[in-house]
């Protein structure tokens, strides 16, 4: 009897060792015009790419029957300002690759250019989902898909504390190129950095056949380019690209005032040359600024290039236009 059971989960496991080694895998759907149709209880608020919707809202303030918008292909972020005036307040959208749902980002504070492309939302909350699209006290809105959600902030129930406005950004998961592959999943491939079907914005990186999704691309519009496989200015393959300035503006830096005391070097960081005895994550690399370095389950994965211009800063723990941390040279962590 055992080894009539050894002799199937033998079989077994080499069934799942020969099972189709074709990685798991989909291509972003590529960018077109598109109707996106929206309705919010009670005030809706329309931006494409930062540019508020100023004709063809009639029922802007009218929650029962929705508005339906043309986007254009190349547009990549639609921002929905949200006034709730009665007892429930929800946002409630689909088309154009922007179906509510929680892949949206909401808050209850104002940012100066909150709707724009180049905006960094990577601190904002996602969405809270309130319900399924058919539920009371709504019922069916008339021309939006059955799969969206009614979305808002978590405050979401009227009251002294609720949030009456809140501001919801979405940017657009789809290919302004060829169609990019965005990978799920690490089964059958190689280590590398390859594009999140989470957003442009972000990307995924697969070590030993581990995958860490959803790595945010440095602030200030950066997008994942598959081909040149880094965060760019531009991308060739995912949708913001094209609407990303080409030179987006830098943080100023201060003149040099004069010299009161002796100056102080900045502090030097501690730099890797191996994974033993630190945690998943990435690090300031011993091979220069421009680069950092990986660690995944105890494995080195050295030299990652920052995108161009950037450098790596090991406070943040991602490239930026300047860095608090690193300057000629940096020294080895001390284990």
């Amino acid at each position: 009897m055992k080894f009539t059971i050894s002799v199937v989960v033998f079989l077994q496991l080499c069934a799942l060792l020969l099972a189709d080694p074709i990685p798991e895998q989909r291509s972003l759907p590529q960018c077109t015009d598109s109707d996106f149709v929206v309705t919010v209880d009670n005030e809706l608020t329309l931006y494409i790419d930062g540019v508020q919707v100023t004709s063809g809202l009639p029922n802007a303030n009218t929650w029962p029957t929705a508005d339906t918008i043309r986007v254009a292909a190349s547009a990549s972020v639609i921002g929905i300002k949200g006034v709730d005036n009665e007892v429930v307040a929800g946002i409630l959208a689909s088309g154009a690759q922007s179906t509510t749902d929680d892949s949206w980002k909401c808050t209850n504070t104002f940012h100066e250019g909150w709707a724009g492309v180049t905006f960094d939302d990577s601190a904002w909350p996602a969405a809270t989902v309130i319900d399924s699209h058919g539920v009371d006290p709504w019922g069916t809105i008339l021309g939006i898909s059955n799969d969206a959600k009614w979305i808002w902030t978590p405050n979401h129930q009227y009251g002294p504390t609720s949030d009456k406005t809140v501001y919801c950004r979405k940017k657009r998961a789809c290919s302004h190129g060829t169609g990019p592959t965005c990978i799920t999943s690490c089964r059958g491939r190689t280590n590398g950095d390859y594009q999140s079907c989470k957003g442009c914005d972000v990307y995924a990186t697969c070590s030993n056949g581990l995958l860490r999704d959803e790595r945010p691309c440095a602030p200030g519009g950066l997008v994942w380019d598959d081909k040149k496989k880094r965060c760019e200015r531009t991308s060739t393959t995912c949708g913001t690209g094209p609407s990303v300035p080409i030179d987006p503006p830098r943080p100023p830096i201060d003149p040099p005032g004069p010299s009161t005391s002796e100056p102080i070097d900045p502090p030097r960081p501690s730099c890797i040359k191996s994974c033993v005895g630190l945690a998943n994550g990435d690090y300031q690399s011993c091979k220069g600024c421009r680069v950092y370095a990986t660690c995944s389950n105890g494995h080195l994965t050295d030299k990652r290039p920052c995108p161009s211009d950037l450098v790596w800063d090991d406070n943040v723990k991602r490239c930026e236009w300047k860095s608090t941390t690193c300057n000629a040279g940096c020294v080895v962590r001390r284990k």
